[in-house]
């Protein structure tokens, strides 16, 4: 299987985050995605509240992070 956090990381390159906010926004979403039955927009208002902008995250670059927290054991 191919190395998915390059992909991830292209993704948060083309709006802008630097590698710190990378990694601090990978496991945001981690922590807030880990309840399955949120929404997208419910996560993005709780990434908001923690100082997020609303348009960083879409369907894509969620589904991505979520498999690379599955295959590293995280969720």
């Amino acid at each position: 299987m191919m190395d998915i956090l390059p992909v991830i990381s292209k993704r948060l390159d083309k709006i802008g985050m630097i590698p710190v906010e990378k990694n601090r926004f990978i496991r945001d979403v981690s922590i807030l995605g880990s309840e399955k039955s949120l929404s997208v927009i419910a996560l993005k208002n709780r990434l908001a509240s923690l100082g997020w902008e609303r348009d960083l995250l879409d369907d894509h670059t969620l589904g991505l992070i979520f498999v690379f927290l599955e295959e590293k054991g995280y969720i």
